[in-house]
Formats: C-alpha cells, structure tokens, sequence
C-alpha cells in the first residue's frame, strides 16, 4: 500500500497503526512521491551474477558498524565492497565505476527542512544527496535497485532518492537506537536474502520483531519504512545481480552442458533422486528415449551439483563402438592431468 504525498509531515505518521493495516496480515505500507518517472528498461538478456553491494560506513562515533559489516559479509551470493569513512571523492567515483544492485549506507544521519545528510567520516563531513546526484543517476541506470540507510532521521533522505527515481528505499523515520537498527537490518536481511521472502514482506517481518525492544525503545516499530519509485515492482533477492548477456539460455537441439546448469530447470527432483541414487548404489543408469532429457539431467543436473559439493571425481565420455578402450582412456588421462 503506498502513501503517496511530498509533506514531509505526512510521511512523519505512524501509518502502520492504521487499522486496515492490522485487517491484512499480508500488507505492508510503504511512502512514494506525488510525481515520478517511469522507468525505461531495455529488454536485454540477463545472466545472474554476485549481487553487488556498495556499503559505505560513515562516521561511527557512539555506534557500533562493525556489525553491519558482518551481517552484510555474510549475504548469499554477495559480493560487498566496503568504504570505511570515505571522502566524498571516493563514494563517487564508486557510484560511477561498477554496476551496483544495493547501496548501503550506516554512520549519522539526519533531515534539515526536506533534504537529507549523511556524516561520512571522522572529520564530521556530510553529504547530501545532491552532492552524489549524478553518481547516482549513473548508479541507477547500471541496475541499482535498493538504497537502505540503517541510520537516523532518514525520511529526508528518502524523498531526495526518490527525486532521483532510486527504485526502493529503505530508512528510519526518526532517531533510531543503534540496536534496534542492528536487529532489523540482520531481521530484513535473514527473511529476504536468505529466506527468499519480498521485499515488502521482508521488511514488515523485521519491523515488526522490533516489538521485542520496545521496552526498552518505546516504538522501536515504527522507525523501518519504504521509499518506494510508484510504477517500480519490488525486487526479490534473486532478481539481484543480473548484468546484460550475449549468452542465450536457448539450446535448441542440443543438450544442456554443466556450464548451462543456471539456465537448466524443471528437473530438480529427478536430480536430487539422481544425487541420492549415485551416493548410495555403485552403478546408476539413466534410461530413457532419444530427446527425453537424459544427458542435460545428467550434466547440467546431476554433475554439476556433485562438482559444486567437491568430493566426488567425476569423468565424462562417449562410449561409441569400443566403450571399455573409451572408457579407459578417459580414465588414464583423468590420472594424467592430476600429476
């Protein structure tokens, strides 16, 4: 559900005690702009690669970043680059070097009128998002799909992202506890990287564990909200990560080889009963009629996750005519290339 208004007094209320809000379980409300982009995507094709995260960690005095750097260090299939009280020279000219999926902000913060700053380093310099406009404009048209600032006072933040047309937004409303910021963001990030659950879902999951702490940080759940671009879809965890490819997932005839296995699905039971099957019997024969599937089960299925566990040795050949020589001949040279 989006709330789609520029006042910032507005965007201050606790929407979330709304009772249509608590009437649907599955609902979670998020904030939008009044006037927004559509985005333009090119239809290219895509090939899932590490999701990367650019993760700045700012002025830390007080609070305590070394957990977020863990928690981020532990993400699935990420591959997080680190600035630690950067210059502002250096946040950049990152923005403008790679592709990034997620950009991560934690440090201070805070919103002065309707603009946002964050303090990036020890010598207390800040930065507004107009500082990093075209930075992030660049970001954005390379695939950046979710900006999260675990920091304070974040809704200024969030309503300049959005003039910026970054996708989703996530921020806190007003100051918020260093341990309640460190038990969301390892709460949102358990549910939507490794669980796998939406973005929207996600996040309500983790805000609402903050009623744990609210003994001790009297409305810890109402801090977390979205930001979200109104005509963008929120991304799942495993729609991160896809840079343009002139790979084509297509075989056509041809059988689908290990190096095909992330384009290879709809046979993830047979494999798994193939895995089974090969651990514990000495001989595994897969039967079947010509185009049935058998060799891309086999090799886009079955080796590839036994090469993925590393602890089998695994020999591939064509038996032809004399399939014991071949087989034979496969073998000596599996023992030449280990010497």
């Amino acid at each position: 559900m989006l709330i789609r208004t520029s006042s910032q007094q507005l965007r201050q209320i606790p929407w979330h005690l709304w009772d249509l809000v608590e009437e649907y379980p599955n609902a979670e409300l998020a904030l939008s702009a009044t006037d927004y982009q559509k985005p333009i995507i090119a239809k290219t094709p895509t090939k899932r690669d590490q999701v990367k995260i650019l993760a700045i960690l700012g002025n830390s005095t007080g609070i305590d970043i070394e957990t977020d750097r863990k928690l981020l260090n532990s993400l699935p299939d990420a591959d997080v680059t680190f600035l630690v009280q950067p210059q502002r020279h250096e946040i950049n000219d990152s923005l403008w070097e790679r592709p990034w999926d997620i950009l991560f902000f934690a440090g201070h913060s805070q919103t002065v009128g309707d603009s946002g700053r964050i303090y990036i380093n020890e010598n207390k310099e800040s930065l507004t998002t107009d500082d990093l406009k075209y930075g992030l404009k660049k970001a954005k048209s390379n695939g950046l799909a979710v900006a999260i600032f675990n920091s304070c006072d974040g809704l200024g933040l969030g309503s300049q992202l959005e003039a910026l047309q970054i996708p989703q937004i996530i921020v806190m409303r007003e100051q918020v506890p260093d341990e309640v910021a460190q038990v969301f963001l390892k709460q949102f990030l358990v549910a939507y990287a490794n669980d796998g659950k939406p973005l929207y879902q996600a996040v309500k999951e983790a805000r609402l564990k903050l009623h744990g702490l609210e003994d001790k940080y009297p409305c810890a759940s109402l801090l977390p909200v979205i930001c979200q671009n109104a005509d963008t879809v929120p991304p799942s965890w495993l729609d991160l990560g896809r840079r343009p490819t002139e790979i084509s997932p297509y075989r056509g005839l041809f059988a689908f080889r290990e190096e095909d296995a992330q384009f290879f699905f709809g046979r993830e039971s047979f494999t798994q009963m193939l895995i089974d099957a090969v651990q514990n019997q000495p001989l595994v024969a897969v039967i079947g009629s010509s185009g049935s599937g058998k060799s891309s089960v086999v090799f886009a299925g079955l080796v590839k996750c036994l090469r993925d566990a590393g602890n089998c040795h695994i020999v591939d050949f064509r038996p032809g005519s004399r399939p014991l020589f071949n087989l034979a001949t496969a073998l000596v040279d599996q023992k030449r290339n280990q010497f």
